[in-house]
């Protein structure tokens, strides 16, 4: 596959060619198709982490990696597309939601999740979802 970029056209367009494909996109359109399938390759390659009740009533994470169970105040971490980590909590009377809280700092956009514990990525379990504050 090569790559180049039209300098001479305006808005500036970016040729990707393979074989008998060639695609062209503006600078603008190509860098959110690259933040889009960023995501989905990340997510393509992750593990989930496992829910697990080890507290009766109260539902966890296990990492895949490490094995740490994320509960309370533990919850994994979200790292926005601005790249800020975010650290998550559950709580009981949010079940199958990891909490974040953003203190009025903009629009928030979940890039990937890591492991609190050994910074390892990790997607959320299937029936979980994130919660803004």
């Amino acid at each position: 596959m090569t790559t180049t970029v039209d300098h001479h056209r305006a808005p500036q367009r970016i040729v990707l060619r393979s074989g008998d494909i060639s695609l062209s996109y503006t600078v603008q359109d190509a860098r959110d198709l690259h933040a889009q399938l960023g995501h989905a390759l990340r997510a393509a390659d992750t593990p989930a982490l496992t829910e697990t009740e080890d507290r009766p009533g109260h539902l966890g994470l296990r990492c895949p990696h490490c094995g740490y169970l994320h509960i309370d105040e533990q919850g994994p971490i979200e790292v926005d597309v601005a790249y800020r980590w975010n650290h998550g909590i559950t709580d009981p009377e949010w079940p199958r939601t990891v909490c974040y809280s953003y203190d009025g700092h903009g629009d928030y956009a979940t890039d990937h999740h890591l492991c609190c514990h050994c910074h390892q990525p990790v997607t959320l379990p299937t029936g979980w979802s994130t919660e803004g504050t």
